[in-house]
């Protein structure tokens, strides 16, 4: 017999949304400690639908099922079968001759949760297939969710965050426990350790994809497969200049905030020297080798006052490089540390204060 569990298993670290490790990290977790199956459950969604997808999926049901493509459709709900004649957050209503019963959503089998929200998911639109793929994978569907995600990508959504999550829960169903896998991956994910404890004392969290860590100090991203984003995460206070060099094969490469907030511009093969700089006034400026340039994702808003306090390096393509990440003009991480530095020069991680 195999042991598995639900994201419920580690709800003490998804108490707050914005301390909590990223999902992937958890299904990971959840391999290493030999559980050959993992279900992502109710308490893992504020994780995984930063747009509240959840309710606003149950409110396109609703309101299909008060006047829309739901009216009028039979079900049969436990021992209750009649039309569907309304509905809400709650639930769904039906009505068998005159009498009328109120069902809740997870009364509702999968295959007929899946069919029902298929009906008044709009296949044209990136958020709502994203929303309807991650109904799949709380379902357990992980092909169908991956084939949505693909869906919903080609339509523009950003759903990298999501398929890493339903990918690692693919592999884990595919190769069983931790200690079944081959030594090979073992190989691997023991290089991925390192890499992951090497970029944290250095400041910096993995976001997306897998990354690597060189003697000299540079800081190699790739995809995880059927994906192209990488991406590393730090925090960081105020600033007047952020500077660093990236080369690579892709499509962007470059400074994030976050969505509508980012400072990209095409990789080369050569290194290229990136810049963010604060002008007088708050405005920001973004260079590329001290000239001028406009994103390639326009900003919503170009003023130091909508930036939020974490930064991520990212990238889109097989292979994106990083090195000499500066803020205001002075290397981070100019040297390892030698154990001589000031007490206050070092937080409690050993990372150099910003």
């Amino acid at each position: 017999m195999r042991a598995g569990t639900t994201s419920s298993g580690f709800r003490y670290q998804l108490l707050d949304p914005a301390q909590s490790p990223p999902l992937a990290v958890i299904v990971a977790e959840a391999a290493g400690l030999g559980l050959a199956r993992f279900q992502v459950c109710e308490n893992a969604r504020p994780l995984s639908c930063p747009r509240g997808g959840w309710e606003a999926m149950l409110d396109r049901a609703a309101a299909a099922a008060r006047d829309g493509t739901l009216k009028g459709t039979a079900i049969q709900v436990r021992n209750i079968r009649g039309e569907i004649v309304d509905g809400s957050r709650s639930g769904l209503v039906l009505q068998s001759g005159v009498v009328r019963a109120a069902v809740d959503w997870s009364w509702l089998e999968p295959a007929a949760m899946c069919d029902l929200f298929k009906r008044c998911t709009n296949a044209q639109q990136a958020e709502e297939l994203t929303d309807f793929a991650l109904l799949h994978l709380y379902l357990g569907n992980v092909l169908q969710a991956n084939e949505l995600f693909k869906d919903a990508e080609r339509l523009g959504g950003d759903v990298s965050g999501f398929r890493e999550v339903a990918a690692l829960i693919e592999r884990v169903v595919a190769t069983g426990t931790a200690e079944e896998m081959p030594e090979e991956r073992q190989a691997m994910l023991d290089r991925q350790q390192a890499s992951r404890q090497a970029l944290r004392a250095m400041g910096w969290d993995i976001s997306r994809g897998n990354w690597s860590v060189s003697a000299d100090g540079i800081l190699t991203g790739t995809p995880l497969p059927d994906m192209t984003l990488v991406s590393l995460r730090r925090d960081i206070a105020e600033f007047r200049s952020l500077e660093v060099e990236c080369r690579g094969a892709g499509d962007v490469a470059g400074f994030s905030f976050g969505r509508d907030k980012r400072y990209l511009a095409r990789p080369t093969q050569a290194w290229q020297r990136l810049s963010l700089h604060v002008l007088d006034g708050g405005a920001l400026e973004f260079r590329v080798d001290g000239e001028p340039r406009k994103s390639l994702e326009p900003p919503a808003e170009e003023s130091e006052a909508a930036l939020p306090e974490g930064l991520y390096l990212r990238g889109q393509g097989t292979k994106i490089e990083f090195r000499n990440f500066k803020i205001d003009g002075k290397p981070v991480h100019p040297a390892p540390p030698t154990g001589n530095e000031p007490k206050d020069a070092k937080n409690g991680t050993g990372q150099m204060k910003l």
